[in-house]
Formats: structure tokens, sequence, C-alpha cells
């Protein structure tokens, strides 16, 4: 019969005229899911017979610095949306379709800090920040910032001086937000000693650096 009815197969003895129906079983296949530069997770692949529609696995790939945007066939650059309705994908038994991840570049940023010592201000012009997205490569900027008796001593990842150290001129792989702060080197002082009219001695001059506490000499 066309539904129902006794099976029969290619070694099922016949007694009689019978008249027999074909019935027919779509193909099955594989649906495989591609990272695309993903840096962690998965999604497994999926099984699928032809004429039996599924929603697509969601995605479990991520990507540093980049957001999931959906899927592309690889074959033929199909869009498909995260986690939706498909059917009959190829014909070919136990055929192989891949679906590629898509991503987009997140938003990333260099922020700098003036950081100035405990007391101080800064003059000049600063530094502007920069925006841009992840995986573009910026260049550390130039200090625009200046403090009266210090000098600029470079970018650190941190406010006392630890952390990633980056020179101005440098690349930075952006990824993220990354806050440089100024480092400061104190300049030299000097003190003299003016005898005022002395007919004679000598005081020597003294040295140290910018805020340094000195003790004054005796006078000579």
């Amino acid at each position: 019969a066309p539904n129902g009815g006794n099976k029969y197969d290619f070694n099922t003895p016949l007694t009689g005229n019978v008249t027999v129906y074909a019935h027919w079983v779509g193909n099955g296949y594989t649906v495989r899911f591609a990272g695309n530069g993903a840096t962690g997770g998965g999604t497994p692949d999926q099984a699928f017979q032809y004429n039996i529609g599924q929603n697509l696995h969601r995605n479990g790939f991520v990507r540093d610095g980049y957001t999931f945007t959906g899927w592309k066939r690889a074959d033929n650059q199909q869009a498909y949306g995260d986690g939706q309705w498909v059917t009959n994908l190829t014909t070919q038994p136990n055929g192989i379709v891949t679906m590629v991840a898509q991503w987009s570049a997140n938003e990333a940023h260099i922020r700098y800090n003036p950081n100035p010592p405990a007391g101080k201000t800064t003059g000049g012009q600063g530094t502007p920040n920069w925006d841009g997205h992840t995986g573009d490569t910026p260049t550390i900027g130039q200090n625009g910032w200046t403090i009266d008796g210090y000098t600029f001593a470079g970018w650190t990842t941190s406010p006392d001086g630890g952390g990633t150290k980056y020179a101005p001129g440098a690349r930075w792989t952006a990824n993220g937000t990354l806050t440089l702060y100024a480092q400061w080197t104190p300049g030299q002082a000097s003190l003299t000693y003016d005898g005022n009219g002395a007919t004679g001695g000598k005081t020597d001059p003294q040295t140290g650096k910018t805020d340094e506490k000195i003790n004054v000499r005796d006078n000579g």
C-alpha cells in the first residue's frame, strides 16, 4: 500500500501477484560549523535528513575582541542567522555542509593619562585619545603634556610605572581599551651660595633632583 501495509525487502519471497510501492527515506547529511578565527568554544556537528527541517545549532564559538553575527555557507556564501530554521541544504547522501562563523570587530580605544606627580599640574596640549576597532594597529601617541622640572619618560599601563611599557611611535594591535599613564623623571636642580660681599671663603654649590629635599650647607 502507498501508506502502511506489509513491508518487503529485496529478499522477501512472493507467493503470488503482489503490487508493491516504493517507499523513500530522505538522505542523511551533516552540517559542520567552522570557527573562522575563534579563540575558544565550539559548535558540534548537526545531523539532518532531507525534507526534515531543524533549527541550526546556536553558536558556541568565541573570538576575543569580536562579536558573532551569523553563519555563511562555505560553498555559496549564503547567510544564515544564529539558530535559523533550515531544510534541504543538500541533496547529496552523506553530504557535508559547512557553516562558517561571521564576526564583527568590536570597538577598541587608547586612553592617555598625564599622571602628574602629587601636587603637580600639567601644561601643554595633551595627547589625543584614539578610537578604532579590534585588529587595527594604531601608533602609540607622542606625549603632549609638560610638567615644570620633569622630563617625560614613556608610557606604562600602570600609574606607578609597573605593567607593560609602550614607547611613543610603537604599534599596538588593538583589542579592548588600552589606558596609558605618562611616567615622569625629575630633572636636575642646583643650589648655589652667594657671599653677598664676603671678602673670603666660599660655600660649594649643591645639586639634586626636582622636589628632592637637601640640607643647606653651613656657611663657608
